[in-house]
């Protein structure tokens, strides 16, 4: 006897009302398997559609994250320029303040020249009205008043002899022979002074220097 002779008597067995009971589960379970089936394509469904939506969200984060350190970047460098502008803007209120103090500076010495050429026309008014009043004595109250100026406006003369020639305030127009070694190189006149404003040389002393004689 086959298994399909075996089961269909077991079949005859069960009643038809049992059958037709067992007929509707197993109609009802079949129902709820193609449900289930359902239920799972719309959730595989449901799952490529979240994983393509979050394939778009991370490539998003990820143009997001290049175009944040892009604006970092330029971030950066907006802030190194603005560094740079601070920097020169400081060096130029720096010079500003430099050129007002010149500027203040030239200020005085100008009203220090205007006081002085002032002063000129009252030397001269001053020789005119006393003949008695040598040319030599003139000239030398009126080099009084121009040393005075000159002074005033921290200019100072370069006339000193003896001392060692400096070609950066000296200039040599002549020499002098001398025997003794210890002079060579000095200076043995000043010809026409020279004069400086601090450290600064305006016009170098026209002298003349001291060279060892030869026989």
């Amino acid at each position: 006897m086959s298994f399909k002779n075996i089961i269909a008597d077991i079949l005859d067995l069960i009643p038809p009302e049992k059958m037709k009971a067992l007929e509707r589960e197993l109609k009802q379970i079949v129902g709820r398997l193609r449900d289930v089936e359902n239920e799972r394509d719309d959730y595989l469904r449901q799952f490529k559609s979240a994983q393509l939506r979050l394939q778009d969200v991370e490539e998003e984060n990820s143009r997001l994250h290049k175009e944040i350190r892009r604006i970092s970047n330029q971030l950066g460098e907006s802030l190194g320029k603005i560094a740079e502008q601070s920097e020169h803007l400081k060096s130029l209120e720096k010079e500003c303040c430099y050129l007002r103090h010149e500027l203040q500076g030239a200020n005085k010495k100008l009203e220090n020249w205007l006081v002085g050429a002032l002063e000129l026309p009252s030397a001269l008014d001053l020789a005119e009205a006393t003949p008695e009043l040598s040319r030599v004595a003139f000239v030398g109250m009126l080099r009084r008043s121009v040393m005075e100026f000159l002074s005033a406006q921290q200019i100072s003369p370069i006339e000193d002899a003896g001392v060692e020639c400096d070609g950066s305030i000296h200039k040599i127009i002549d020499t002098r022979p001398t025997s003794d070694e210890s002079l060579v190189g000095k200076v043995a006149e000043v010809v026409i002074p020279g004069y400086r404003l601090g450290d600064q040389c305006l016009r170098p002393a026209e002298v003349v220097v001291y060279t060892l004689q030869t026989d």
